[in-house]
């Protein structure tokens, strides 16, 4: 009884926040989703952020010499994650020839093999990013998958840490069913850890 009732206090709040239950008195006005902490979770790597020449001068370009492929074979891979697993891979790997050793294409090829249904390689890899830099796998659609494949590969412990995360920021998904299922998900397996 104790479990169901801590997975009602988890769920519970957030059910207006995720959209499954109506808002009492919505502002028309208002905002649904935070705009600025949708902005702070995209998929854009920090090296990658400022690379209009507006932005960094000719020589700090110069400096950082590959900077543009590598940005470029990451945005490349990330718009072809969720059409072409594959691609995104291959994306991955040209990265990493321009910043071997970066961990942006690791969780690129980590996201992607995690699209092809290779959880343990997927997992694996999430497990290396996150050893590396614990801050990595705080953007939305990697803690999405890093969740989703702790939780296929019988790792329950690290699943649970990454959906206690998730939750929260549930409402920032698209998609009600992609809410739905997260908030089940962290239910089933809040009752089955504790």
């Amino acid at each position: 009884m104790r479990r169901v009732l801590g997975v009602l206090a988890l769920v519970g709040p957030l059910a207006s926040v995720s959209g499954l239950a109506a808002p009492a008195l919505a502002d028309a006005d208002a905002p649904s989703v935070d705009l600025a902490a949708l902005a702070r979770s995209s998929e854009r790597p920090e090296e990658c952020a400022a690379e209009t020449e507006a932005e960094t001068g000719v020589w700090d370009r110069a400096r950082a010499p590959g900077l543009d492929e590598y940005c470029d074979a990451l945005v490349l891979g990330y718009a072809a994650l969720t059409s072409n697993p594959s691609l995104a891979k291959v994306r991955a790997t040209v990265a990493e020839r321009e910043r071997p050793g970066s961990d942006p294409p690791l969780l690129l090829a980590a996201r992607a093999n995690h699209a092809l249904g290779d959880e343990r390689t997927a997992f694996d890899e999430f497990e290396t990013v996150r050893k590396r830099s614990p801050r990595a796998l705080e953007r939305l659609g990697a803690l999405v998958d890093y969740a989703h494949a702790a939780l296929e590969t019988g790792h329950f412990p690290e699943a649970l840490a990454a959906y206690r995360v998730l939750v929260p920021r549930v409402a920032l998904l698209d998609g009600g069913c992609t809410r739905a299922r997260i908030l089940v998900e962290a239910s089933m397996l809040t009752i089955r850890e504790g």
